[in-house]
């Protein structure tokens, strides 16, 4: 029983640390991951912005092929005009399902110092989730620039995480349980010494005699 108590106390204690330590590792990847998609993002951005106003649509074609050849994250990259007009796209075999073609609701806004931030909306289709960073061109009044994250990394990344803190949870397990088994050893064992002599002493056999074991917790 005692043992029981023991590994079910530090299972459970595993199980919640490892949700914590999930959500965690969870939020700062995706910070991560939006973060370079922002970065991304102002890159094409100053690249492309002159070519958006002179409606260089071949220039920005090749401006978002180059960026997304660069990095395995990047699903997708779409250059729109202010009023969200698709100028230049990565889409070689067609758009996938589920994603919206006209620019999100949440446009970035500027922020106090007057700089435009970027915004970030989560989307579902026929090829996975994915997220999507939008960055303003000059503040948005020449344009956007929307970059598509694949989460396949990020999930790899949490997978092996927990992999390696099931395993770890395990070895804690059966350490807990080998410490509780002698735990338990120590503290029954005498006791039922003590039972056995008492019942020799009830059926009258008056010289029961019990060693000492100082190394017992009753012993102490």
């Amino acid at each position: 029983r005692i043992n029981v108590v023991i590994v079910s106390s530090v299972l459970l204690l595993s199980v919640a640390l490892s949700g914590v330590v999930f959500v965690h590792n969870r939020t700062l990847l995706e910070k991560e991951l939006d973060k370079r998609g922002a970065e991304i993002g102002n890159s094409i951005a100053a690249m492309g912005s002159e070519s958006i106003i002179l409606d260089e649509r071949f220039v920005l074609h090749e401006i978002a092929a180059k960026a997304r050849r660069g990095s395995d994250d990047i699903r997708y990259v779409m250059i729109v005009d202010y009023a969200g007009e698709i100028l230049a796209h990565t889409f070689g075999d067609g758009f996938p399902a589920g994603l919206p073609l006209e620019l999100p609701r949440s446009l970035p806004r500027p922020d106090a110092g007057g700089e435009a931030t970027y915004a970030v909306t989560r989307y579902r289709s026929n090829e996975g989730p994915f997220r999507e960073v939008v960055v303003p061109v000059e503040r948005g009044a020449v344009g956007y620039v929307r970059v598509g994250l694949t989460e396949q990394d990020m999930r790899h990344i949490l997978e092996k995480n927990i992999k390696n803190f099931s395993f770890i949870t395990l070895v804690v397990c059966l350490l807990a349980a080998v410490v509780a088994t002698r735990l338990a050893y120590r503290i029954v064992h005498p006791i039922d010494q003590l039972a056995q002599a008492a019942g020799q002493i009830r059926q009258g056999n008056y010289g029961v005699r019990i060693a000492p074991d100082d190394q017992a917790e009753v012993g102490r």
